[in-house]
């Protein structure tokens, strides 16, 4: 339900990768689509990375624990030492699309995957309107535990639109037992017989300005689908 929309946004901050470029292209179940890098910024899923192994593992541990990634654009400057950018307290900010998957395996948008869906906006529906920020904390700290994922929720935001489905997220990463700050926000959608996500993710800025609801609604609009 809820619980993999709030994970895969979770998931993104180990990726890490590699390359320049203008436009990032991919496809997304039947569609293919196209976003601008912005200035400064890196295709980071680019072939030739000198990281692909590291890279490979850290998309297939995603993929398992809900997403799997089909693009994502990071600061050039930060392609190289991500990790230790992230210790060392670095501010950084990243982009990123992907599809939402179960046990490695793209939901359908179709079928078993509309009730799927159909869960997942009664569900964030009804934590907007009957429970209260400390509930909702306490479900979104349960999966975590649950699902392995080294995260300290301090504050989450759901929200509902139309056919979308969004949440946005600040706390800590607890790595190698260093506390690293992070604000994540992701919306989910059908398109093209699977759920598109999109994601902002930034590390060291924890501001609701930044990585938000808004931030993430403003990324979807730069996608354009192509031929």
């Amino acid at each position: 339900m809820i619980r993999i929309l709030v994970a895969a946004a979770l998931m993104l901050p180990v990726l890490t990768g590699v390359a320049l470029g203008a436009e990032v292209r991919f496809r997304a179940g039947a569609a293919h689509f196209a976003f601008d890098l912005p200035a400064g910024y890196c295709d980071g899923l680019s072939p030739g990375s000198t990281t692909d192994d590291v890279l490979r593992r850290d998309l297939d541990l995603v993929r398992q624990r809900g997403i799997d990634v089909k693009a994502m654009a990071m600061p050039c400057d930060q392609l190289h030492g991500l990790r230790s950018n992230i210790r060392q307290g670095q501010a950084l900010r990243v982009l990123a699309f992907g599809i939402l998957t179960r046990d490695g395996v793209a939901i359908p948008a179709d079928g078993s995957g509309e009730v799927f869906w159909q869960a997942v906006r009664n569900s964030a529906r009804y934590l907007k309107a009957f429970a209260s920020p400390d509930a909702i904390l306490g479900v979104v700290r349960q999966m975590l535990d649950q699902r392995n994922v080294p995260a300290r929720i301090t504050a989450i935001e759901l929200a509902t639109d139309s056919d979308r489905v969004g949440v946005a997220a600040a706390g800590d990463l607890d790595r190698s037992g260093r506390q690293d700050p992070f604000h994540a926000a992701a919306l989910a959608e059908p398109v093209a017989g699977v759920f598109l996500v999109t994601s902002v993710v930034e590390f060291a800025t924890v501001s609701g300005d930044t990585a938000s609801l808004a931030a993430a609604h403003e990324l979807r609009t730069e996608l354009r689908e192509v031929d």
